[in-house]
C-alpha cells in the first residue's frame, strides 16, 4: 500500500490521505503527490488527510508547507483534516491567513457546501 492515496472524487478538492508517518522517509513521496495534483494536474485546492498519522521534522512539514504555498500562489487552498495542534501550528506560522483545519472530510464537505450554498444565494 503506498503512503500516500490520492482521491479525485471530491469536486472542489483533491483528497491526499496519509496512509503513513509524514517523516523525512516519506516526505519525498508526499512531494510527488502534492507536485501531481497541482502542478501536474493544475488543481488549486487540495486537502491533507492526517487522521491515524503524525507530521515529525522538518522535512515531514516540508511537503505540507510547499503543498499550501503552491496552493495559495494559484489562487487556492489547503485544507487539513485532523491534523495534531503542533502540525497545524507549524504549517500555518509563516501564512498570512490560518490554515482551515477540519475532523473529517465529512465536516469539510459540510463547510465548502455552505460557502458554495452561500455564493450561489448571494
Amino acid at each position: 500500500m503506498p503512503d500516500f492515496e490520492l482521491d479525485h472524487s471530491g469536486t472542489a478538492y483533491v483528497l491526499v490521505r496519509a496512509r503513513a508517518v509524514v517523516d523525512a522517509r516519506t516526505a519525498p513521496a508526499l512531494y510527488e503527490a502534492v507536485r501531481a495534483v497541482v502542478r501536474g494536474e493544475g488543481r488549486r485546492f487540495l486537502a491533507v488527510d492526517l487522521t491515524g498519522s503524525a507530521v515529525y521534522g522538518p522535512r515531514g512539514f516540508g511537503p505540507l508547507i510547499s503543498a499550501l504555498k503552491a496552493c495559495r500562489d494559484r489562487g487556492g487552498d489547503l485544507y487539513l483534516i485532523n491534523p495534531s495542534e503542533t502540525a497545524r501550528r507549524v504549517i500555518e506560522h509563516d501564512t498570512w491567513r490560518p490554515v482551515q483545519c477540519f475532523g473529517s472530510r465529512g465536516e469539510l464537505d459540510r463547510a465548502l457546501l455552505g460557502v458554495c450554498e452561500m455564493v450561489g444565494n448571494g
